[in-house]
């Protein structure tokens, strides 16, 4: 049996460090690992490549990702549904630690931002009109907010924010169309 880690176990394992209380250093990941300094040192050359690492992880997997799945469907509808039973389905805690992270760090931020407008921009395409934009923004601004709202009630939570998400968007589209 190896006891060898991969960069993928040190993200894992960093990133289990951050949505407990956010303190990564080069000594805890190493405790959560089971290796040495210098194992870390030859994967990530510091603690800020380590945390670069750790940031373009989280964007491959929770947006890219997501959106790649997405891109092999052929309508804006089955493109929409599958991005939000996705986005469901992720992993909030994580969500929610690089956002806090966010605030601290000007690099996370800068990474949190080319994600929003990342995911703004490619949910406006299951959108269609003048203001595909507008209600992508909309939408994912409730999705972020509601999140939060509903951090206690589990699985339960998953269903009834669809439900209010897609209600809510629907009610703006109905004003913005004067109806």
């Amino acid at each position: 049996m190896s006891t060898r880690r991969s960069r993928a176990d040190w993200i894992e394992a960093g990133m289990e460090l951050l949505k407990a209380d956010g303190a990564m250093t080069v000594d805890r990941l190493c405790r959560a690992v089971g290796r040495t300094k210098g194992s870390f040192y030859h994967h990530f050359g510091d603690l800020a490549g380590f945390q670069d690492a750790l940031l373009s992880a989280w964007e491959q997997q929770f947006t890219e990702g997501i959106i790649m799945a997405a891109e092999l469907l052929e309508t804006p509808a089955d493109r929409w549904a599958l991005v939000d039973a996705m986005a469901r389905a992720s992993d909030f805690a994580a969500e929610r630690a690089i956002r806090h992270w966010a605030f601290q760090d000007p690099r996370a931020q800068q990474v949190v931002a080319r994600v929003d407008e990342r995911r703004i921009a490619y949910l406006a395409t299951t959108f269609s009109g003048d203001d595909a934009h507008d209600l992508a923004t909309v939408e994912y601004a409730a999705f972020i907010g509601v999140e939060h709202l509903f951090i206690a009630l589990g699985e339960a939570r998953s269903e009834r924010l669809s439900a209010l998400l897609r209600r809510g968007l629907e009610t703006i589209a109905k004003q913005g169309a004067g109806t």
